[in-house]
């Protein structure tokens, strides 16, 4: 099942990174640690994103958490 979720306007990255905890629930944090790890690591963006959207997270939301990881590493 998929579901569109347009994010606009003030607040769109926290409502985004919200639905992406929202959707992963207790698996967040330790995704939200691979990301971070691999960025230390060098891994391009665009890999994180393929990774993201096998967890069933794509577009906007997938930058944004990919965006909170680097400013965690």
């Amino acid at each position: 099942m998929s579901r569109t979720v347009e994010y606009t306007g003030k607040g769109a990255a926290e409502k985004a990174l919200q639905d992406c905890m929202d959707w992963l629930g207790d698996d967040y944090n330790r995704i939200m640690g691979l990301l971070v790890g691999a960025l230390q690591e060098g891994t391009a963006k665009q890999a994180l994103q393929m990774g993201l959207m096998m967890q069933g997270i794509q577009g906007y939301p997938a930058i944004v958490m990919i965006d909170t990881a680097e400013k965690l590493k």
